[in-house]
């Protein structure tokens, strides 16, 4: 007799199981805690078997009835529906677990072994916002390039390019693994170039000022009226130029005062080396200082809510913002304004590039050039430190776009040369600002007569008659020895530019800035002559403009 849905429902426990007819072998078993169990008795292969359906009421009657159906096809067709329903879900759990999610983390267990935490937490964060919820659960084996571009494309409409040809590249590294495993054959990902698929976009720099405008910037922080740990972080940063998340997330027990350096371990570095930091006397102080307010913390800047995690970035751009440098300025531009002035400066190019933790280009000097220049590379922090008080207090001046300070400053120790194209842009500058030769012929004259490097970092002398016999070759050799004396200090006292006739000694040389109308010379032949017989105001006047102009002085 055939059940009812009224007949299930009163149908009540005993003390053993006992079981109602369906017909077609379906059964309903009520056991003696009240469970009510569909099952199915059939014959396959001379074997009595019982196949469980469900229970009542997840699996009503009508869709047991279905699945008896279903079944009964399966056993026309000779096949056992048992073994057909185990190999089903054993498909099923090989699906779940190659799954692309699935691969992923496998693929993030032997990948973090060399990435910093932060990396680690940044592009698994990635994964979870913009890849899994697209492809996470389909089997990697059976993901087309069709699918990743429909992907890229959901995270490009966001105006996140960047992220979207990074998500790109993650993808393809997972891939790369799940080969090697041998869960997947190929990698579609290889047959998508970001070009083809994503509109192209120039690419951008961190956003800084031009060197000029560091001093403003610097009595800016002075006088910010926000947090004081902020204030503190933005002049650490100016201070170290290092990077913005290596900044935040440093930690007390990484620093020794005593020995005035900081070494950050290797997982919180980008390149996933250690790097030590030299630090200036300033720098100390300010930490001194900065103890007082956070010594509690692990942190030397933690969060305002939660003092177990460092501050925000966004803590950092934002106090710009408000200083009035929104998308002029970034943390990271501190990084670029230090490199520019310590290059054109004469600092040389390994103890910058170390400074800024930069990974060497040939991978083989890198293997075996170990050098850490490290009391190099403290003169080095010293004099910029020096030279950021100095943007403070005033003492540097602009002179013809350059930002300038006194050599005690930032002048490289003696001995240390000067790059040849600096020698040449002086020499450029000087002769036409003089002299009637033209920017070409001045800049073959001045390779043509460049001499040795004079101590304490100074320009080159002029070379010795016999080299340069010849009247305009005499003629810029006393530009030469007038215009390119090494800069030191603004004088005190008298504002008149003087060039002493005086061959003595350069080590008192002294830079005098003048400001002065600009209009265009009459003849730059008289220009010349003045100059050449007084040596009293070799400055140039244009229409309409002024601009800063320097004289190096010997006797003031």
């Amino acid at each position: 007799m055939a059940l009812t849905d009224i007949a299930i429902k009163s149908s009540k426990p005993r003390e053993s199981t006992y079981k109602l007819s369906d017909g077609r072998g379906l059964q309903l078993h009520v056991t003696h805690l009240g469970s009510k169990l569909w099952r199915l008795a059939y014959r396959f292969d001379g074997k009595q078997k019982l196949m469980a359906l469900g229970s009542y009421p997840d699996v009503s009657l009508a869709q047991a009835r279905d699945k008896v159906d279903g079944v009964r096809k399966l056993l026309a067709a000779g096949a056992d529906p048992m073994a057909a329903r185990k190999t089903e879900n054993i498909a099923r759990r090989l699906a779940v677990e190659d799954s692309f999610a699935a691969v992923a983390k496998k693929w993030r267990e032997s990948w973090k072994a060399a990435r910093s935490e932060s990396h680690t937490v940044y592009v698994w964060r990635r994964l979870e916002a913009d890849v899994f919820p697209a492809i996470g659960t389909r089997p990697i084996a059976e993901i087309e390039a069709p699918e990743l571009v429909a992907l890229m494309k959901a995270v490009e409409k966001r105006d996140a390019l960047d992220i979207a040809k990074r998500a790109l590249q993650t993808c393809s590294q997972i891939y790369r693994y799940a080969i090697a495993h041998g869960v997947a054959k190929r990698n579609p990902a290889v047959d998508i170039r970001p070009s083809d698929v994503l509109a192209s976009r120039k690419k951008e720099n961190y956003a800084r000022l031009a060197g000029k405008e560091l001093p403003e910037l610097l009595r800016k922080i002075e006088v910010y009226n926000g947090s004081t740990v902020t204030r503190v972080a933005i002049k650490l940063m100016a201070m170290t130029f290092v990077r913005t998340d290596e900044l935040i997330g440093a930690r007390w027990e990484e620093f020794d005062m005593d020995g005035a350096r900081w070494d950050i371990p290797a997982e919180r570095m980008k390149m996933t080396t250690p790097h030590i930091v030299p630090l200036s006397t300033q720098a100390v102080t300010l930490l001194r200082s900065l103890h007082t307010l956070t010594g509690h913390s692990a942190l030397l800047f933690p969060g305002e809510r939660d003092h177990e995690k460092s501050m925000s970035n966004n803590t950092i751009f934002g106090a710009l913002d408000r200083m009035g440098y929104a998308g002029r300025m970034t943390g990271h531009g501190f990084r670029g304004i230090a490199s520019t002035l310590l290059h054109e400066r004469g600092w040389p190019h390994e103890h910058i590039e170390l400074q800024l933790a930069h990974q060497q280009r040939s991978q083989v000097s890198a293997s075996y050039n170990h050098v850490l220049y490290l009391q190099p590379r403290a003169n080095m922090m010293q004099a910029w430190s020096d030279f950021l008080d100095a943007c403070v207090v005033g003492k540097v001046v602009a002179v013809s776009g350059w930002c300038v300070a006194s050599a005690d400053f930032l002048t490289p120790p003696a001995g240390t040369a000067l790059p040849r194209m600096k020698r040449l842009k002086w020499f450029r500058r000087a002769r036409m600002e003089t002299d009637e030769v033209s920017p070409r012929k001045s800049a073959a004259e001045a390779f043509r007569c460049r001499g040795p490097t004079a101590p304490g970092g100074a320009i080159p002398t002029h070379q010795s008659a016999e080299s340069c016999k010849s009247t305009t070759a005499r003629r810029k050799r006393r530009l030469w020895r007038h215009r390119m004396a090494p800069i030191t200090s603004k004088p005190s006292g008298s504002a008149t530019p003087v060039i002493s006739k005086s061959e003595g000694s350069r080590s008192n040389t002294t830079l005098i800035v003048t400001r002065t109308p600009y209009t265009k010379p009459i003849s730059s032949g008289k220009a010349s002559s003045a100059y050449r017989s007084a040596r009293l105001k070799p400055l140039v006047a244009f229409k309409n403009r002024t601009r800063m102009t320097g004289v190096y002085s010997n006797s003031v």
